[in-house]
């Protein structure tokens, strides 16, 4: 799959960073999909396109599309982006493992490491799933704030 193949990403994590993503991905014109596991969070983006708990007082744009499960996150994704934190990144890699087809490609942006088995994302990511998502398998990383991402600082 080459770079141009990606259309319709899946971010996962509605903090402040996967919001910013999601965001401009959706800017950049690729169809994107954000799971929320906040209701408060969802509706709000929903609603009124403002993520007041993560980035408050930032108007985000509308093409990107908040959802509340897994299954309608990954359905028909190119990329996954995971952008959770790093002490639940297992958890919610194992809740996402069953809708993770095998032409999809998966990327983290998830800073830090795991607290009990100290691995980076990218180990946990080869123990929990097959060969075919942890090889071809990207991590953004780089020391920027998703406020001043966002605003385009």
């Amino acid at each position: 799959m080459s770079k141009n193949d990606i259309t319709r990403i899946a971010v996962i994590g509605a903090g402040s960073w996967g919001t910013t993503l999601a965001n401009l991905l959706a800017d950049k014109g690729y169809h994107v999909d954000l799971w929320v596991r906040e209701e408060e969070v969802y509706n709000q983006i929903k609603e009124d396109r403002i993520n007041k708990a993560f980035l408050p007082g930032i108007r985000l744009g509308s093409m990107f599309n908040p959802v509340k499960t897994f299954e309608l996150a990954l359905a028909d994704k190119d990329l996954v982006l995971m952008v959770v934190p790093s002490h639940v990144f297992r958890e919610v890699l194992l809740g996402i493992k069953p809708y993770i087809q095998p032409d999809m490609r998966l990327m983290t942006a998830t800073k830090g490491i795991e607290n009990d088995s100290l691995k980076i994302m990218s180990q946990v990511i080869e123990e929990i799933l097959p060969e075919e998502h942890s090889a071809p398998f990207a991590c953004m990383a780089g020391p920027s704030f998703a406020r001043e991402v966002i605003v385009k600082q």
